[in-house]
């Protein structure tokens, strides 16, 4: 039994607060709260947006001293505190809690955090919801129902909403927390309860309007309980349209559907801000609905019980609050006694607990006074036995699911694998580090009750079998017979081909799963080759039967041959590294105590921990736990070191040989002598990866790291130490030169930076001649002025000259410029003291063409990486056709000038373009099939569908996207042709010409005829 003890809040015309109590014990009304110490409105509205902001950047926040305040305020009026007093001696003498019901309005009276009001009596526990005897619950304005009064009768039916939609909107979070590690979570806790037939939980994964109205017409009276997990917005919840993407649902909507419900009792809204009130204007007295929140919309129409969250929190909170909240009610606890477990547990939490308030976030939302509990302690009784479930898993290195954030790939596999989308064959692709294994293992973990067997192996267990279908087969009839308990032996007369096809009827008959994993590694000998063909006969022929087995297959790049990609029952899912943006969306949502320094302040160390999500997390730990300022670099640079010795070594580049560049990543060369160090460049590379919201870390050779975009290769700068005055004799210089080259070609580059220049030509043609058949060679100009040819090797035809400009964007008249040749090709900015390059170079305030040639590398390697299926010639080309067009001063003719943004958006839209081939692919489809999010896909989409490149029909709601052109563009084209994309978000800082201080003195200090810097 519950003591009740009401207390309201009104704001009189002076915006006066008018305080009032009521228990059975007695009652008092209309007392004023002005003056003296007490707060005022506006300091109240004060308060409730410092927690706010406390909540969502992790700070620690005065909750003492507001509490104080909102004790003296409810409390200092001494026969409001003695009322109270009283009731609480009683309820104590009766073995009772006493439950104060706070009603505050309006909106700006119920958006203070009441739940921090401290303990009048004091006490260890500090604030009063948090103590042993007492809980704060907030009373709804309005109910418009009545409230059954008995206990529910097992088993209660629950229904979990899991809404992880893809979003429309480009500056919304997609990727903020994991709904699905939640949703797993949360049934392990309630599993007992499950098998003990006391819950029944249904779980309903694309939150469509008519699919929420199924399910509940699927059960007999509705639903005891709704649990909400996803994104939500004051007045709404993200549910899902037709097309699966987010559609804001008001609440109207929501809580009219749960009206379904004849026997709801509870309803939790684990989204943000579900109990917060939207910002509108309520301006007539008839308009006053408009400012509820959509919790409180719940209570008013639906359910008598609600919670809610008045604040963006962290998932760990989430999490922590859902766990301990229905584990109290799966025991038999009371609403407000599972809650204020699920308070403890968050406070006590070293990560969002101690002097952190998340704890008060969670705010509950009475109808009623019927806040005991739903069900009685259960009993021991029969349970159910597990399902059965078989699995076999080879080489399996399961990840910590914390780490994981994949979450619209994730949802793709799951609907594959789980047999709920049409696709029988999934096929993952992506560089080394991504998570293509992690992605996969994540979805087998939540599909575990939807399938019946697990075989998960690499594909080097099948490299040296003379009969790899023999083995494969062996391990399919392993499992069969783990889960019906039919033995299954091979006939003695069948080979491994002929029982794989006797064993096909069972396979396809059983909800079996099949992951293949590393299938790069039947590409690299004639052995494997063989195997290969073995394989590619057996996965033909599962593909062929329409049954319930699904097959995954993952590798950096699939052999050929293995699978058609295009056949109507392969989805393929490419994942990226993440870009600098998406790691501090993760950031914000799951550890806010490093956005105190900021998205700008945190950008920079990103250079060091990349997409090594553990490794924040690490970060953030230590943050923690530090008393005042901590050394942000010093902890940094000792958990990226630390990292470095434990990263596991397959995320290595993989050795010189004949490796597809979808395999391992891309391989850049620079001859610079104004480059600090390899070091220093890589991390210069990868900032200004960032800039652009290109996904990966720039490394050298000696690190191992995860979502590699660029490796620098390991071979010293010939022309290191070749600065003015003390050069080195000519000769040495040119042996250095050649010496460096051979080492290079050996290697195999992808990117050739040539950043120096001489007036004659040499031995150097032939080597890179052989270099430029497969690799794009970047040159410097030279410094000789317009109407001078340009310096060697730069002139060569294979060979992109680049240019410089000014700061305000002409062409300096320092750079080498020979119009009748076409050279150079292509123009960037000459000094990069602004650029996130500057910060490798010895001399950041210099022009030259040197530094020009330098930013034209790297972002050819942007570029590059989006798309590193195609060649050297359309890298070229796409520099190129994206480039804007510069007049010569006094002259009609023109060059080009570097624009990195759009040759970026030629890259994707030529993965677009490649991605859809001659098919009709649906959305979805193809943003996994081409690695993109949501903000970055759109605006390709767009700019491909109003050049005519692409079509797009919709066909039962599904939109269906074909290439116009069926045509596959040629080696070396770019296409589409150059125009502009509008940009998926705001415009990044860019380097433009505009943006630099009046240039300084040239680095050129060369003399002629020398292979010197032509910086």
């Amino acid at each position: 039994m519950l003591e009740t003890f009401d207390l309201s809040l009104l704001l009189g015309p002076s915006n006066e607060l008018w305080v009032s109590a009521y228990s059975r014990h007695g009652a008092v009304h209309g007392v004023p709260r002005a003056g003296g110490n007490l707060p005022s409105v506006a300091e109240l509205d004060d308060m409730t947006e410092d927690f706010e902001d406390a909540i969502q950047y992790a700070r620690p926040f005065r909750g003492m001293d507001v509490g104080a305040s909102l004790r003296d305020l409810l409390f200092g009026e001494p026969e409001i505190n003695a009322l109270f007093n009283r009731g609480r001696g009683a309820a104590a003498d009766q073995g009772r809690q006493v439950v104060v019901r706070i009603l505050a309005a309006p909106a700006r009276l119920a958006a203070v955090p009441w739940e921090l009001v401290l303990d009048p009596e004091g006490g260890v526990h500090k604030y009063l919801t948090l103590a042993p005897d007492v809980h704060i619950v907030r009373a709804a304005r309005s109910r418009t129902y009545p409230v059954p009064s008995a206990l529910l009768q097992p088993p209660l039916n629950v229904l979990l909403v899991l809404s992880s939609p893809v979003r429309w909107e480009q500056n919304e979070d997609v990727m903020s927390f994991d709904l699905f590690e939640e949703k797993r979570n949360l049934l392990d806790e309630l599993e007992l309860l499950q098998r003990s037939d006391i819950l029944r939980i249904d779980v309903e994964e694309h939150p469509t309007l008519e699919n929420l109205r199924r399910r509940i017409g699927s059960r007999r009276g509705g639903y005891h309980i709704v649990h909400y997990l996803g994104h939500a917005a004051p007045g709404g919840l993200y549910l899902e349209d037709r097309f699966g993407r987010a559609a804001l649902t008001q609440a109207e909507a929501v809580t009219a559907l749960l009206r379904l419900c004849p026997q709801l009792r509870l309803s939790l809204f684990a989204g943000c801000e579900t109990a917060r009130t939207p910002a509108v204007s309520v301006t007539l007295p008839h308009e006053w609905r408009q400012g509820l929140s959509t919790a409180e919309q719940c209570v008013r129409v639906s359910c008598p019980t609600v919670i809610g969250m008045r604040a963006v929190l962290p998932f760990r909170t989430e999490w922590l609050f859902a766990r301990f909240f229905y584990q109290g009610i799966a025991s038999g606890y009371a609403i407000v006694d599972a809650v204020r477990l699920a308070r403890a547990a968050i406070r006590g939490d070293e990560f969002v607990g101690g002097e952190l308030l998340d704890w008060a976030v969670p705010s509950v939302i009475a109808g009623s006074d019927q806040l005991g509990p739903l069900l009685e302690p259960p009993k021991p009784g029969p349970r159910s036995p597990r399902p059965t479930f078989a699995e076999l898993k080879f080489d399996m290195v399961e990840e910590d699911r914390e780490f994981f954030s994949r979450l619209v790939p994730l949802r793709q596999a799951i609907d594959v694998l789980g047999g709920t989308s049409p696709g029988r064959i999934l096929i993952v692709t992506g560089p080394a580090g991504v998570g293509k294994t992690a992605l996969v293992d994540r979805a087998l973990q939540d599909l575990v009750a939807r399938v019946d067997c697990v075989l998960y192996f690499k594909a080097a267990r099948l490299r040296d079998e003379k009969d790899p279908v023999l083995r494969l087969a062996s391990w399919v009839g392993e499992l069969l017979t783990m889960f019906d308990q039919r033995p299954r032996a091979r006939p003695s007369e069948l080979d491994g081909p002929g029982w794989w096809e006797r064993l096909l009827s069972d396979l396809t008959n059983t909800r079996f799963v099949i992951v293949i994993d590393d299938l790069e590694a039947l590409s690299k000998s004639d052995a494997a080759t063989q195997v290969l063909a073995s394989l590619t006969r057996a996965i033909q022929q599962l593909a062929d039967r329409r049954g319930s087995c699904r097959l995954a297959l993952l590798g950096s790049d699939l052999p050929d041959g293995l699978i058609d990609a295009r056949a109507s029952y392969v989805s393929t899912l490419r994942l990226l590294p993440f870009s600098w943006d998406e790691i501090w969306v993760w950031i914000r949502r799951n550890l806010p105590v490093l956005t105190r320094y900021g998205k700008a302040g945190l950008a920079e160390h990103y250079t060091q921990l990349g997409n090594d999500l553990a490794a924040w997390r690490d970060l953030g730990s230590r943050i923690a736990l530090q008393i005042g300022e901590a050394d942000l670099q010093g902890l940094v640079s000792t958990i990226a070191s630390s990292r470095r010795r434990t990263s596991p070594a397959n995320f290595r580049t993989p050795a010189p040989g004949d490796v597809p560049r979808t395999q391992r990543a891309l391989r850049v060369a620079v001859a610079g002598p104004f480059i600090k160090s390899p070091e220093a460049f890589a991390q210069a590379m990868t900032r200004l990866a960032a800039q652009y919201a290109v996904g990966g870390r720039v490394v050298t050779s000696d690190q191992t790291t995860a979502s590699t975009l660029a490796e620098l290769l390991p071979i010293s700068s010939p022309l290191a130490n070749e600065i003015l005055p003390n050069p080195r004799p000519e000769a040495d210089v040119k042996k250095a030169i050649l010496d460096w080259l051979r080492s290079i070609e050996v290697l195999q580059p992808d990117i050739v930076l040539l950043d120096y220049g001489s007036p004659v030509e040499d031995e150097q043609n032939e080597i890179i001649a052989r270099l430029a058949a497969s690799a794009l060679i970047v040159a410097a100009a030279g410094n000789e002025g317009a109407g001078r040819q340009v310096a060697f090797p730069g002139r060569m035809p294979d060979v992109l000259a680049v240019g410089a400009l000014t700061p305000k964007g002409a062409v300096a008249p320092y750079s080498s410029l020979d119009l009748a040749g076409g050279k150079p090709e292509l123009h960037a900015l000459g000094m990069l003291q602004d650029s996130p390059l500057g910060s490798a170079l010895t001399v950041p305030d210099a022009p030259g063409t040197t530094f020009s040639a330098l930013l034209v590398a790297a972002a050819a390697a942007l570029a590059w990486s989006i798309n590193p299926a195609r060649d050297q010639l359309w890298l070229r080309q796409v520099l190129l056709d994206s480039a804007t067009t510069i007049q010569l001063k006094g002259s009609q003719a023109t060059v080009r000038g570097l624009n990195i943004e759009q040759a970026l958006n030629l890259a994707r839209a030529s993965a677009v373009i490649d991605a859809l081939g001659k098919e009709e692919v649906a959305y979805s489809d193809l943003q996994g099939g081409v690695g993109f999010s949501t903000p970055v896909l759109d605006p390709v989409l767009l700019y491909l569908l109003g050049k005519n490149k692409i079509g797009v029909r919709e066909n039962l709601g599904v939109r269906l996207y074909r290439a116009v052109d069926l045509g596959r563009p040629t080696a070396g084209s770019a296409h589409p042709a150059a125009s502009p994309i509008a940009p998926s978000a705001p415009r990044p800082e860019v380097p433009s010409p505009a943006a630099h201080a009046k240039p300084r003195r040239r680095s050129n200090r060369a003399r002629p005829g020398t292979n010197r810097p032509s910086g």
